[in-house]
């Protein structure tokens, strides 16, 4: 069986399977991986994800939901033809899936290889689901609830010169000074975002695994940042506003934090809460997007400027 070793987030992910196409979508999805810096790579022995594809009858359709479970360090999840399970304790995942799945490369992503994220993302690296923006040595962690605007703000951002670690989520290392990791081949923004972004208008328009259509444009990241060690500042991305920037109040903050996980998030509750002390101690601010996001990446840029 052959199989390809990826330093996803750090730690070395095995993906084995007999069918070639799995290893080249594999490949795809986290290649861009295999620039991170040695230093930042775990010595540990890689954890591995067996891939099997299931010969024969007709192909299924794709949904687009995945219902995962949890028994103690037993994660299983099925959707439609593809059944997965994952072995934290054992450092192991397995899959199952039929041919539809090869013939969507972004579903394929989201839902064949979420074993091999989730292997990565038990050790120190906690999801959050944020985007993340970089302006040299600082960063900001750009929050909100799915549909405020992160993408499409992040995409602003990306055209105003910062570096973009990830348009949705963001992975923290807490132990030391904190690390934050992502990465983003493309972004995804509602179809109507041309009207911020004329030069989107023959981005083509994909429906994501979530069901959600967007319009898909390349991040063109030749070299991706991949891995800060920062602590950032948070922005709270407020739709209803026209503020500029301002700083929110620790209770504020404190509030947003204790909002209700989304799916997926969920996953990870535990470590949530035991990251929260860490996080309040992050200086959060708001910035309204009710003027669009071009201004409001002007706003994070002004932030993140050395005289902030």
């Amino acid at each position: 069986m052959a199989s390809v070793t990826v330093p996803l987030l750090g730690h070395r992910i095995e993906i084995a399977s007999e069918d070639a196409r799995v290893l080249r979508l594999a490949a795809d999805a986290f290649g861009a991986w295999r620039q991170l810096p040695g230093d930042l790579v775990s010595l540990s022995p890689p954890a591995r994800v067996d891939i099997q594809i299931q010969n024969g009858g007709a192909c299924t359709e794709l949904p687009t939901q995945a219902d995962w479970r949890r028994d103690g360090s037993i994660f299983e999840a099925r959707a439609g033809a593809t059944r997965l399970r994952v072995d934290v304790a054992g450092r192991a995942a397995w899959c199952t899936t039929d041919e539809a799945a090869l013939g969507d490369a972004d579903w394929f992503g989201w839902h064949v290889l979420a074993p091999a994220r989730l292997l990565a993302t038990l050790d120190d690296r906690l999801p959050l689901h944020a985007a993340g923006v970089v302006l040299g040595e600082r960063a900001a962690l750009l929050v909100g609830p799915s549909g405020s605007g992160k993408s499409t703000t992040a995409y602003a951002c990306h055209r105003a010169g910062l570096d973009v670690l990830s348009e949705d989520t963001v992975f923290l290392s807490r132990a030391g000074t904190p690390r934050l990791w992502g990465y983003t081949d493309r972004y995804y923004l509602s179809h109507d975002s041309t009207r911020w972004f004329p030069e989107i208008v023959h981005s083509p328009l994909r429906q994501r695994p979530n069901g959600k259509l967007r319009r898909a444009i390349a991040a063109g990241n030749i070299r991706p940042r991949l891995s800060v060690s920062i602590e950032p500042v948070v922005v709270l991305i407020d739709r209803s506003s026209d503020v500029v920037c301002e700083e929110v109040s620790p209770a504020e903050w404190h509030d947003y934090l204790a909002r209700p996980l989304e799916s997926g998030f969920d996953l990870y509750e535990a470590a949530w809460l035991s990251a929260q002390s860490q996080l309040m101690t992050w200086r959060a601010f708001r910035v309204g997007t009710r003027s669009g996001p071009i201004a409001a990446a002007a706003s994070i840029v002004s932030l993140l400027s050395p005289q902030m």
